[in-house]
């Protein structure tokens, strides 16, 4: 039996595809054929046509995504092309992130442009609707990459907080440091309290209930404690632990040149 068809359909072997699975089939993205199995495939695993199909990767991903936007009339948005140290992050927590699987990218008076995985699933619109009470404009990326930014966001590996963990600063004021030894100074030195802060502002915004600085013999370690669970989120220039407690101590009102006994 052929295949039959109409403007808003196909038909192929008793399955009708509509919508983005025609549309695919026009873009000849998938072959009737490949589109009537991933039709059907995500039926049965109760997924989306869109989610199903780029699961498969019989087809292009780009392509995919440029006849999911066209279908939904949601703009279609490069994460990579994105800086992500611009996105709003007041608004909700990493585990909201992480539990809803959206990102909040930029913000404009009471609407929030959110970044989704797939036009069909509204979930994350409406939770986050609910939560912030801030209206939402969707904006369709590549949900591989949405699921990486979220999950280093979540790990407290923030793209700004990598950049500043290798700051050319606290490289030079390392090896100026590793040149004199001088590690009993009481110098605030500018980049060190830019670490810092960004460590402490980041703890609180991903709510850690610790934060762990921790040297070892040939590192320096920086963990935040999340949900009870330690995650690594820096290790900056181990020649700079002692500059990094003494800023703390400061920040802390301690006496940065005890160290015999706790405070």
């Amino acid at each position: 039996m052929e295949p039959s068809s109409s403007p808003f359909s196909i038909t192929v072997q008793g399955t009708t595809l509509s919508g983005l699975s025609r549309r695919v089939v026009e873009a000849n993205l998938l072959s009737r054929e490949q589109a009537r199995d991933t039709f059907e495939a995500a039926q049965k695993s109760q997924h989306s046509f869109l989610r199903e199909a780029l699961d498969q990767a019989t087809a292009d991903r780009g392509g995919l995504l440029r006849c999911a936007s066209e279908e939904s009339g949601m703009p279609l948005l490069d994460l990579k092309a994105f800086d992500l140290n611009c996105r709003p992050q007041e608004i909700v927590d990493a585990r909201f992130l992480e539990n809803h699987g959206v990102l909040p990218l930029f913000q404009r008076g009471s609407k929030v442009f959110l970044a989704v995985p797939d036009p069909s699933d509204v979930s994350g619109l409406d939770a986050f609707t609910f939560q912030t009470g801030f209206g939402v404009e969707a904006i369709l990326v590549d949900p591989k990459l949405l699921d990486q930014v979220i999950r280093d966001i979540v790990s407290g590996i923030s793209t700004e907080l990598a950049d500043l963990s290798e700051d050319s600063g606290l490289e030079d004021m390392a090896t100026k440091t590793a040149a004199t030894a001088n590690v009993d100074t009481a110098e605030v030195d500018t980049p060190v309290v830019r670490f810092v802060n960004k460590i402490l502002i980041d703890a609180i915004r991903q709510k850690a209930s610790d934060i762990h600085i921790e040297p070892y013999e040939e590192k320096l370690r920086i963990r935040y404690r999340l949900d009870g669970v330690l995650h690594e989120i820096a290790n900056p220039p181990l020649s700079l632990t002692a500059r990094i407690t003494a800023r703390v101590k400061i920040l802390s009102h301690l006496d940065i040149a005890e160290r015999r006994i706790p405070q």
